[in-house]
């Protein structure tokens, strides 16, 4: 018979294994430059212009695309640099509805990006807005497949431990 305790170290350490191995997020330190977007939307076609401000990293910065994302679809579209520190792009946007236009960058060997929400409707429409230049990109969370199945077996170990503990000092008690 399974005692509980073993049931529930078993029961945390399922759910350790199903943790994600690799995690990627936005923290709010990874700022890396206001920068001021610009653009519009006509017949599903959408260009922006992103402006960065701070001139020490308009060199750093270089131009990879843009990319539109609405429910499941995702189209890329192009970006270009057309001044030291201004870019353009266009893309072209398939469905009506709101959609998530991102300007994304290369930033000192980790990639960098700026949102704008777009709605594609049968109105044309012009946008502004300022907003942080991000980086983002995949960091190591340091559980690896070993780390987990290395802590599973500890866990394990412990929760048979602590059972074959627990049986064997009420054992003793029912005999004295």
């Amino acid at each position: 018979m399974i005692h509980r305790h073993a049931l529930i170290t078993a029961c945390c350490l399922v759910t350790l294994c199903l943790l994600p191995l690799r995690v990627s997020a936005h923290d709010g330190g990874d700022d890396i430059a206001w920068v001021e977007l610009s653009g519009g939307q006509s017949d599903g076609e959408a260009t922006m212009q992103v402006a960065v401000t701070e001139l020490a990293v308009c060199d750093q910065v270089e131009p990879l695309r843009l990319v539109g994302i609405r429910a499941e679809l995702e189209v890329t579209g192009t970006l270009d640099r057309v001044e030291p520190c201004r870019f353009e792009g266009s893309i072209a946007l398939p469905e009506s509805g709101r959609w998530m236009v991102t300007a994304q960058f290369s930033y000192d060997s980790r990639e960098a990006e700026v949102t704008m929400p777009v709605g594609v409707t049968d109105t044309p429409q012009e946008f502004q807005r300022g907003d942080w230049l991000h980086a983002v990109g995949d960091e190591e969370s340091g559980w690896t497949a070993n780390r987990i199945l290395l802590l599973a077996l500890l866990g394990l170990a412990i929760g048979a431990l602590v059972t074959f503990s627990y049986k064997r000092v009420l054992f003793v008690r029912r005999s004295v």
